[in-house]
């Protein structure tokens, strides 16, 4: 009889485990629903600017380290978009502050390259790492240098950020700043201890790359870091020749007397003199020959500064200086 009575209670029990389990479920789905979408608003919000709909959603236990579309937080887009409150809302629910998105990017870097100095102070004051890379090399003082963000780069170098980490091309920040003529970066770099000589993969090196832009202060500033005026890209051209083919007068006579030796060639034998006097830069030649140019010198094809000449008063110029 007990027996019978047993086997009867296991019947209505395993009745009964069915019905409880897709009570669970059913129960459970908009639970699972409603965390996704409230994710998904936190971070729609956050890249619009709503404050209020984010402090709400924060309030409600959502989800602050959900990762959306290319693995962007509500902190890294925050960051990225300059929304100074709601980066404050967030580091005060816990938003962890070093989370990488798709290319390796974090909130601290894209404040950083997008100029956002408070950003990147409150960031820095919640233990951002300052050194980290993305995938493809950037760092967030690579891309304030390369930006002239010099807040921002004050800032990282006041934290300990590295100086001469090297980015995709083997670029550092010096380099980034000096390309694009950022003078104040290029002081504060160089205040920190940035490698005046380092170099890009392609041997190029910042002297070179701002005397072939024109950046006269910059050239300056880096010769008076005692920047190497010799040293040769992998092609053999120097910031001499670089500057000569560009037509920058001034930034040619600070070479020359700074000791640039005048009658260095390229791997082609290309000299500043040859590829001033094919351009037609007649200032650069009439200087170039006041110092010495050699005239005579040949390129690889043999060509001559007199055979390359553009103009006919750079003819009659080289025509005096050269051997009969």
């Amino acid at each position: 009889m007990l027996q019978a009575f047993a086997e009867k209670f296991r019947r209505c029990a395993r009745a009964l485990v069915l019905p409880v389990v897709v009570l669970a479920v059913i129960f459970a789905a908009p639970t699972v629903v409603f965390a996704a979408d409230a994710a998904r608003q936190l971070i729609e919000a956050t890249t619009s600017g709503d404050a209020a709909k984010v402090e709400h959603l924060l309030d409600t236990g959502v989800d602050v380290d959900h990762q959306g579309a290319r693995g962007e937080t509500a902190l890294i887009v925050a960051a990225r978009n300059g929304h100074g409150a709601i980066v404050e809302a967030l580091l005060a629910k816990g938003a962890a502050v070093d989370v990488r998105r798709g290319d390796g990017r974090t909130a601290l870097m894209l404040a950083s390259q997008n100029g956002h100095a408070a950003i990147v102070e409150v960031l820095l004051a919640k233990g951002a790492a300052v050194d980290l890379q993305s995938t493809n090399g950037d760092s967030a003082l690579l891309r304030a240098s390369q930006a002239g963000h010099a807040a921002v780069v004050e800032a990282l170098l006041a934290k300990g950020a590295a100086v001469d980490v090297p980015g995709p091309t083997g670029e550092t920040a010096l380099y980034a700043a000096a390309q694009q003529g950022h003078g104040t970066v290029v002081e504060a770099l160089l205040a920190s201890g940035a490698d005046v000589d380092m170099r890009r993969n392609d041997g190029v090196t910042a002297l070179m790359m701002t005397s072939q832009n024109g950046y006269s202060a910059v050239v300056t500033a880096l010769l008076a870091k005692g920047a190497a005026t010799d040293l040769r890209a992998n092609d053999g051209g120097t910031a001499l020749t670089a500057a000569s083919n560009a037509d920058h007068i001034e930034i040619v006579k600070a070479l020359l007397a700074d000791g640039a030796d005048i009658d260095v060639q390229t791997n082609s034998g290309i000299t500043a003199l040859i590829t001033a006097s094919s351009a037609g830069h007649f200032a650069i030649v009439k200087a170039l020959l006041a110092n010495g140019a050699g005239v005579d010198v040949q390129t690889n094809d043999g060509a001559t500064a007199l055979s390359a000449a553009h103009t006919a008063a750079i003819r009659k110029l080289l025509r005096a200086a050269a051997k009969p």
